[in-house]
């Protein structure tokens, strides 16, 4: 199949239904393509002689997807959201995906708010100097933004297939040059290099919040596709990317995809109306290497030890200590010190519990925590209410989903799980932002369970098969 070849390419659903030229569909797709684009540049870059470029893809690269924005806004907004499809008005297309809504005022929100906060005018451009990688200007919010604008923009579900192994692909890349170079010489940051285990997301941690998708993603399509050759390459990656998990030693990324490993043989159960025992093939894979990797992990440059006997043992008194005395120094390091993070964290929200400090820089390690404490606590209820509603209406659909949609829920999910110890970067966001507006499209484009009368769906390629694949 040939990706130009306007005739007969995964854009053609598409392109009967905008009335605009097709150069605009595949910006659309390729301003997607844009965080696998920035992590292929970069290491490439450094393999003919350019050093350190990551730093620099990462502060302009996301950026200039603003232009496209205003391109849409301006010329296609209203053909894009409902066109020639099923819906009457913007309105109409609101109510479907009542979500939309409470994210639409997340945004609105965060950004009115901003202009009350003396530090907008600084932090609009101009990002942290000292630690520009990983501290976010206004900038990067607003590309966020853009992002889940131009992935609501796809109709076509083979259009997200590829997509999704686009994604998989980039996985693959990243997983093999950390194998070859775990120290990180080969993506060129001052900021990771010698970081063990960080790749190209300048922290071990941040990695940790990638792992949580690129893990569940492959778990999912291994266990769900009919195709054995994709079968056996997600499976494979799998593995090398869990034994990459246990590695890297983040322990929230660790619990993330334990829980929704152990989440996943359950819903595919009532999915597909069957229990299969290869839907267990993914946490016994977890579990074996939990152990192996510890046996080895101290001669390649980690510091993981093992999950059940010593890390979550430790998070268990962890927890002990926060219960019995708060505020104790002992309880300051608790979770590598993000407790005591948390706690200045809820001290500060407590003085501006509505409109936050506006200061885009902090780093609670905690993303929920971290959107009440610069924009208020009624960015993180708006937020987390949008979330909620698409895991409702999941739940609603649960037996009509196909596997396009089971991998893109459990993605968003993992990572959700993720953001419970972790913040917003800049070369992760994206991603989630993508798989979010994947999400919101197929879950709203799924019948109900058991139906009264069925629902008009808005994706011109969604099948009602849960057996559908990725192929």
């Amino acid at each position: 199949m040939k990706i130009f070849d306007f005739k007969n390419n995964p854009f053609s659903n598409e392109l009967k239904n905008y009335k605009y030229n097709k150069l605009f569909v595949y910006c659309t797709f390729y301003t997607l393509l844009m965080p696998t684009f920035t992590t292929i540049i970069g290491s490439l870059c450094y393999l003919i002689g350019i050093k350190r470029i990551m730093p620099w893809l990462s502060l302009n690269v996301f950026p200039v997807t603003i232009v496209f924005c205003f391109l849409m806004l301006i010329f296609c907004t209203k053909t894009l959201l409902y066109g020639s499809y099923t819906y009457k008005s913007i309105w109409d297309f609101l109510k479907k995906h009542f979500e939309l809504l409470f994210l639409i005022a997340f945004a609105i929100w965060c950004f009115v708010i901003s202009f009350f906060h003396d530090s907008f005018p600084t932090a609009l451009l101009i990002t942290n100097t000292n630690e520009s990688v990983i501290q976010e200007g206004y900038i990067f919010f607003i590309t966020y933004i853009v992002f889940f604008f131009v992935a609501m923009c796809v109709k076509s579900q083979e259009l997200i297939d590829i997509m999704i192994k686009t994604f998989l692909i980039n996985v693959g890349f990243i997983c093999l040059l950390s194998f070859i170079d775990p120290l990180g010489n080969i993506f060129p940051s001052f900021y990771n290099q010698n970081t063990p285990w960080a790749a190209c997301f300048i922290n071990s941690n941040h990695y940790g919040y990638y792992f949580s998708m690129s893990i569940v993603a492959t778990a999912v399509i291994g266990v769900t596709t009919n195709k054995k050759w994709i079968m056996w390459s997600c499976l494979g990656l799998y593995v090398a990317l869990t034994i990459q998990l246990f590695l890297n030693d983040c322990l929230g990324a660790m619990i993330a995809i334990m829980i929704s490993l152990i989440l996943l043989p359950i819903v595919l159960s009532i999915n597909k109306s069957k229990f299969e025992f290869k839907y267990l093939i993914p946490f016994g894979i977890f579990l074996v290497m939990s152990f192996i990797v510890s046996t080895f992990s101290e001669f390649y440059f980690s510091t993981y030890k093992s999950l059940f006997s010593e890390q979550l043992l430790g998070l268990a008194k962890d927890v002990d200590t926060v219960a019995s005395d708060p505020t104790s120094a002992e309880a300051a390091k608790a979770g590598t010190t993000r407790w005591s993070l948390w706690m200045k964290a809820f001290k500060e929200i407590k003085e501006n519990p509505i409109t936050g400090n506006g200061d885009v820089f902090l780093r609670p390690h905690n993303e929920y925590i971290q959107y009440a404490l610069v924009w208020g606590i009624p960015s993180t209820v708006l937020y987390l209410s949008a979330l909620g509603i698409l895991v409702v209406k999941s739940i609603r659909r649960i037996k009509n989903l196909n596997n396009t949609t089971l991998v893109c829920i459990f993605v968003v999910c993992s990572y959700c799980m993720s953001a419970f110890v972790g913040n917003t970067m800049p070369h992760v966001m994206p991603t989630f932002i993508t798989f979010l507006a994947f999400a919101i499209r197929l879950v709203n484009a799924t019948p109900l369970n058991n139906p009264k009368k069925i629902e008009e769906t808005t994706l011109t390629n969604l099948k009602s098969s849960t057996t559908n694949d990725i192929s």
